[in-house]
């Protein structure tokens, strides 16, 4: 079976890491011992995870005219990742986001999205010939609103998987999430939805067909739980010293589209982004962390 091509419809930001000692309580200043710049945003980490578990893989996103949307747009390209779709606008720059990183791991994160909010539902219209029939269209939280519904229109019009992100919780119509095959959230996430995560597993089978096709709740180090109808499996995690947490949902959400594009079920795919995700949290920074190789074969390397 031949695997089928993924379309990402999300963010790209300028990324800037700095490691701490502790994160800062509120009016608090700390220093950094180091400091690094990146290509992310949940768009672009989630095209890089897909494209290096081996999709094929077209981003649709808005940078600036800026030297940062100059170093995102070819690193992306660098990454094996086709940027046809990445438009460019004059009046906003490139989105950024400033992360700290503590000694356990755990993150803070501040995003200006900059021209990510102006990816509008007419230029994914410009663009939806990169659709391609009976692909994936894959969508996060950090876009509008109607762009994400465009994009799960898109799918329905060319046949295709939608699979949404939704991180951060935005307001969606209800046809919008029952369209995601699967919705992917982490358990704050998940309660935001009104899912009862303190039995999971029973909650999620409620929801099956209801609140979307079929969920996927990332657990952290727990690992996750897949649900569809009639089927729901926990998925636990290898355990791992974690250096770095930030972006290690979009390694398990790329990794888990790129086996769904390569035929796997649910629960085959879900594995996938389990191992990707513990992959990613023993490495420094985002898209620099994910793993290369999928279900076809893997090197087990970071870049």
């Amino acid at each position: 079976m031949p695997v089928r091509p993924v379309l990402v419809v999300g963010s790209i930001n300028m990324d800037t890491s700095s490691t701490v000692g502790r994160l800062p309580r509120p009016g608090e200043t700390v220093l950094a011992s180091q400091l690094l710049s990146h290509v992310g945003g949940k768009g672009a980490n989630q095209a890089v995870a897909a494209a290096r578990s081996g999709a094929s893989v077209t981003m649709v996103a808005r940078v600036g005219t800026d030297a940062a949307g100059d170093e995102a747009t070819s690193t992306l390209r660098a990454e094996g990742v086709c940027v046809d779709g990445v438009l460019r606008s004059g009046s906003l720059p490139t989105g950024r986001a400033f992360i700290s990183v503590d000694p356990e791991g755990q993150n803070q994160i501040v995003v200006a999205s900059g021209a990510n909010a102006a990816l509008s539902p007419a230029d994914l219209d410009a663009v939806a010939p990169l659709a391609a029939p009976g692909g994936i269209v894959l969508a996060q939280g950090e876009i509008d609103p109607s762009t994400i519904v465009h994009a799960s229109e898109l799918a329905a019009r060319r046949r295709s998987r939608f699979v949404l992100n939704l991180a951060p919780v935005v307001e969606l119509p209800p046809e919008t999430l029952r369209a995601s095959d699967p919705l992917v959230v982490n358990e704050v996430e998940a309660e935001a939805l009104g899912i009862d995560t303190s039995d999971l597993e029973t909650d999620l089978a409620r929801h099956v067909g209801t609140l979307a096709t079929s969920l996927v709740v990332t657990l952290g180090g727990a690992g996750a739980i897949s649900a569809r109808t009639g089927v729901v499996v926990r998925h636990p995690a290898p355990e791992v010293t974690a250096v770095d947490t930030t972006g290690a949902g979009d390694a398990f959400v790329g990794a888990l589209v790129a086996a769904l594009a390569d035929g796997a079920s649910l629960e085959e795919a879900t594995d996938e982004a389990v191992e990707a995700g513990a992959f990613s949290v023993r490495h420094h920074g985002t898209i620099t962390s994910y793993r290369r190789g999928g279900r076809r074969g893997r090197n087990g390397g970071a870049a």
